[in-house]
């Protein structure tokens, strides 16, 4: 039969279709990526009006996914070979966009490559199901794939043609994409780097490729216009350190509870008794500020508030998609480290790898002097695990355990991991608070009610966190806050189903707020003060000035950065790009120091230090 195949193949009108049909198959790849690219605003609709709308990163697009069959038949020769390989990287691709877009709105970037030895522990979050249209996808491009290898279907050329030929290609694409080609390339198309700076308006407005494209041009940390040792020195001689004033040193405690946040937010979902009481009570305490910290992460991406929130610096001019810490790889000024260096005892504690987000190797250079992942607490303590994760609970009992054990004052950090995704439904024994909704789908209210039951872990852990710095003789404040918003369902199904927000067309500006919001408490065992606040309760707050706020509240000194990161929040409390906020030009002079500041100390050369 394959013979008799093959004989049909060899008809000359037959092999003219069969090499027609090839830049059909591409267009057929270009279209899989950028449908589910697309899919979760609008689908078909949205991939039709990036083409009408998007005409240049479209046409890009096209000549980009023609060029990379060529290259592919010149080098395989074989149809079946060729479109094997494009098929299948393009269904892998649109794959993992397709999930990281439901679990938390961030597209897939050529950084995530990287994670591949995190592979096994990242798909433990996931549950998100893949829609139908996916495995049609997949059964059209391995049929069409066949067909090819049935019919034989090759191109006609010899080695000697076939290899310079794809050489030539190649090298074309090259010197196109060199640093002094590629802006005015990318310009011609309607396409720009600035693109890069927000990545979900980067994928709408460029197409998967098109967007993939321009982060893999941006991969290499590039040098700031204007970036020089005087032009560093002059921002931070605007500034002068200021000294420690307080009589006492402070323990000082953060906590970065996993996706902590105000539940009772959702309209029209009910719960059979409060799961945030220790958080209400605390906020109402006159040594309390409470408010919302604007986090760069939503259902993911704990790694970005982290490390603004440890060394003052902005995720917003990194490469987006890579963690932040890969880029400390030498001794980096930070929180951290001016509390090392002012005689803290500084310890992270992680219960979970601690390799992850390359915490392992940066931790040190930021000024941490020990960290205690899930291997090293494991040997110490007798930890308790629910739906596969280390309780709050025995992160607590290892956090008290440090701190009642050292004899100098104590920087503590510490990142819980109990109430991470993925919310699977869990037995109904295990259900402290029902939840109940009219709106949500089954599913969506079955992950809903599996993340309040960590939620009112949480909040029971940081009541008893408060209860133990109390009765602490030395002076303690606490800092407690949520890294974002957690996933509940695919594409913020709870979200949208409840109407807190309608993102089928993006987050207006209101709904960003909102979705990259979450509670923060600051809390000491002495009076305190904190300037910049206007109240106790209300306050907002980023994630890069929430330990400067600390420094006032306790005396400690600050260097001439936190003295502009304290400048800038008395001109924007908040900012980061996701926001969509407006930016004066007050506004973009220090957006524009901070970046230069943020690149020289993980990229450049250290002046600012």
């Amino acid at each position: 039969m394959l013979k008799k195949i093959r004989a049909i193949g060899n008809k000359k009108a037959v092999k003219i279709c069969g090499w027609a049909s090839l830049p059909l198959f591409a267009f057929f790849c270009l279209f899989i990526l950028d449908y589910f690219n697309f899919y979760h605003y609008a689908g078909l609709s949205s991939v039709v009006d990036f083409v009408k709308n998007h005409p240049g990163p479209f046409a890009f697009e096209v000549i980009l996914i023609l060029g990379i069959m060529a290259v592919l038949l010149l080098l395989c020769r074989k149809a079946w070979i060729a479109s094997g390989v494009l098929g299948f990287f393009s269904l892998l691709f649109s794959f993992i966009n397709y999930l990281k877009i439901a679990l938390n709105g961030d597209n897939f970037y050529p950084q995530d490559i990287t994670m591949v030895g995190d592979a096994g522990e990242i798909a433990s979050f996931i549950t998100v199901p893949l829609p139908l249209w996916f495995y049609i996808a997949a059964v059209f491009a391995a049929l069409w794939v066949s067909a090819y290898a049935a019919f034989n279907v090759e191109i006609p050329l010899k080695w000697k043609f076939r290899i310079p030929a794809a050489a030539l290609l190649v090298i074309i694409a090259l010197i196109a994409f060199t640093p002094a080609n590629a802006e005015n390339v990318i310009g011609a198309f309607g396409m720009s780097y600035v693109d890069t700076i927000l990545q979900s308006s980067n994928y709408r407005a460029n197409g998967f490729l098109g967007a993939f494209t321009l982060n893999i041009l941006k991969m290499q940390v590039q040098e700031p216009e204007g970036y020089s040792e005087n032009s560093i020195d002059e921002i931070i001689g605007e500034y002068d350190a200021s000294p420690k004033t307080g009589e006492e040193d402070f323990d000082v405690i953060v906590v970065l509870s996993e996706a902590f946040f105000d539940v009772r937010e959702l309209p029209g979902v009910v719960f059979s008794e409060n799961p945030l009481t220790e958080y209400d009570e605390l906020i109402r305490r006159e040594n309390c500020y409470s408010g919302k910290l604007y986090s760069t992460a939503l259902g993911g991406g704990t790694v970005r508030p982290e490390f603004e929130m440890l060394t003052g610096l902005s995720t917003d001019y990194m490469i987006s998609g890579s963690s932040p810490w890969e880029y400390v790889t030498r001794d980096m000024e930070s929180y951290v480290s001016e509390y090392r260096d002012s005689g803290y005892r500084t310890i992270a504690i992680h219960p979970y790898d601690k390799k992850f987000y390359s915490r392992s190797q940066a931790y040190e250079y930021v000024g941490f002097q020990e960290f205690y992942g899930k291997d090293e607490l494991s040997q110490q303590f007798q930890l308790q695990y629910k739906r596969g994760y280390v309780t709050d609970s025995s992160t607590l009992e290892a956090m008290e355990y440090y701190l009642d054990n050292s004899q100098e004052p104590t920087f503590m950090f510490t990142i819980t991991m109990q109430n991470h995704q993925a919310y699977n439904p869990i037995d109904e024994n295990d259900i402290v608070v029902q939840v109940s909704c009219a709106s949500l789908e089954d599913s969506v209210l079955d992950s809903l009610t599996t993340y309040t039951q960590g939620l009112y872990d949480a909040d029971k852990m940081l009541g008893e966190l408060v209860d133990y710095i109390d009765q602490r003789e030395r002076p303690t404040i606490l800092v407690f806050f949520g890294d974002h918003l957690p996933t509940l369902g695919s594409n913020y199904a709870a979200y949208n189903q409840t109407g807190y927000v309608d993102s089928s067309d993006g987050f207006s500006r209101e709904e960003a707020l909102k979705m990259y919001s979450t509670p923060f408490v600051i809390y000491s065992n002495r009076d305190i003060e904190i300037e910049i606040f206007q109240d106790n309760t209300g306050n907002s707050i980023s994630p890069y000035n929430m330990l400067n706020a600390v420094s006032q509240a306790t005396g400690f000194g600050r260097t001439e950065y936190m003295e502009l990161l304290l400048d800038f929040y008395n001109t924007a409390p908040i900012y980061n790009v996701r926001l969509n906020l407006d930016v004066t030009p007050e506004i973009q002079s220090f957006l524009r120091k901070i970046e230069l500041i943020t690149y020289d100390r993980t990229s450049g050369k250290g002046y600012s230090e």
